[in-house]
């Protein structure tokens, strides 16, 4: 819409105007299973019919009714000779989609739900067998399976022409041309009405040979590949008020034309409820409605256009129920030193704590010296010792809440501490017979 604006304000201020539905495929519905939007039916049907339209209208109208009822029969003949379900034009079409869905990935979510990503610019889409629809849109619209809908079908082992829509069927096809035209009898058969005479429209002979081909339009003027515009065919603008249908010359002209047909709108405001007073409410005939006869492709497709609704689960629990069931039985979470004191207030190996008010050493000398805690008032302790050659320093906290304190109290008695570095009295023999007692 943004380059629409940019090329042409006036299209853009046109297109505004009109309903998103008529024109724009994303708002189409999917009733009539038609992706286009042309008008190629009235077109073949003119091209079919161009030589009736230059006869008179009874001629014509035995013309046309001859064509027709040769193309049911000839349409009939054909559709016997098909096999399978659906028509050949379908089935191409189905084939090349075929081709298309070899580059997409699919993952399934549900039974008839899945989840298609295409290689195309990595675009994601969702598909549903069961109601036949794809975020795409292209299978709601043509009722012929995308190319995503039939890489699910090749995942699930699927058929894709029993997706199909039944429109398309070789049966509906039959159907359609199953109603064949009785022939007329001549005229001289004809049964005589005393009506009023019809007479045809009097002749009037114009200047020039008569025109067969329909007018076209400036942009439609293509010779040898280039467009010829011409101002023949446009419509001229005032360049006063820049409205169309008059110059500057019939500008006051128009204005005067304009107060009228405002005055004979509010005339005709003011009698239209007198006239809708006056007409008589007509009833339409159920009978003539295709969409209640069963046996009409009309009612068959609005069958099957109701989507089957998808089973609710709810919303989803606030808790969980295998939790819930064993609360009780989960233990608490055991308080450790660094849960008590903070993370922060553990120093590492070797370093001096800068929060201790007081330091007490204990020195040992030899191997066998044991080193002893001392009651102190102070929440550190350090301890060095020297042992197997080198002399190492190691810090204790005895402060409440320290593994220590939690351990030999808040320390008014002494209390030996073990010496791991104390020298191995006896050693053991590395030999296959090693003693009993050293093991």
């Amino acid at each position: 819409m943004e380059k629409m604006k940019v090329d042409s304000q006036a299209a853009y201020d046109w297109v505004e105007e009109l309903p998103p539905n008529t024109w724009v495929k994303a708002f189409f519905s999917d009733f009539p299973k038609c992706d286009m939007l042309l008008n190629n039916h009235s077109e073949v049907f003119n091209s079919y019919i161009v030589d009736e339209r230059e006869m008179p209208m009874l001629s014509m109208l035995e013309s046309i009714f001859l064509k027709i009822m040769n193309r049911m029969v000839t349409k009939d003949e054909e559709a016997n000779k098909w096999h399978g379900r659906i028509c050949p034009k379908i089935k191409k079409k189905l084939e090349k989609a075929t081709e298309f869905s070899a580059g997409c990935h699919v993952r399934i979510a549900a039974d008839d739900l899945f989840h298609v990503t295409t290689g195309e610019y990595e675009r994601e889409y969702n598909v549903d067998l069961k109601s036949k629809s794809c975020d795409c849109k292209r299978w709601q619209l043509s009722g012929i399976p995308c190319h995503h809908a039939i890489a699910c079908c090749r995942t699930m082992r699927k058929d894709p022409e029993q997706l199909v829509h039944s429109c398309y069927s070789i049966e509906t096809y039959k159907a359609a041309y199953a109603y064949k035209l009785v022939p007329l009898r001549s005229r001289v058969h004809w049964e005589k009405q005393n009506g009023v005479q019809v007479r045809p429209p009097l002749y009037t002979k114009v200047m020039g040979r008569p025109k067969k081909n329909r007018k076209k339009a400036p942009e439609e003027k293509v010779k040898n590949g280039t467009k010829h515009l011409t101002r023949g065919g446009l419509t001229m603008h005032c360049s006063i008020c820049g409205k169309p249908d008059h110059n500057k010359r019939g500008h006051y002209k128009y204005l005067q034309h304009e107060e009228e047909i405002a005055e004979h709108e509010e005339q005709v405001a003011e009698d239209i409820p007198s006239i809708l007073q006056t007409i008589i409410p007509q009833n339409p005939n159920p009978i003539m409605d295709p969409t209640n006869q069963r046996n009409m492709m009309v009612y068959k497709m609005g069958q099957e256009a109701h989507v089957v609704p998808r089973k609710s689960h709810g919303p989803l629990p606030s808790e969980s129920s295998f939790v819930a069931a064993a609360r009780d039985s989960i233990p608490q979470a055991r308080v450790t030193t660094a849960m008590a004191r903070g993370i922060g207030g553990l120093s590492a190996r070797g370093r001096k704590n800068n929060r201790t008010e007081t330091q007490s050493r204990v020195r040992g000398r030899g191997k066998g010296t044991k080193r002893t805690a001392e009651a102190s008032s102070s929440h550190t302790t350090k301890v060095s010792a020297r042992g197997r050659g080198r002399t190492r320093r190691a810090t204790y906290n005895t402060g409440p809440g320290s593994a220590h304190y939690l351990l030999f109290g808040d320390g008014t008695q002494q209390i030996e501490l073990p010496d791991l570095n104390e020298a191995v009295s006896k050693e053991i023999q590395t030999t296959q017979t090693a003693p009993d007692d050293a093991i």
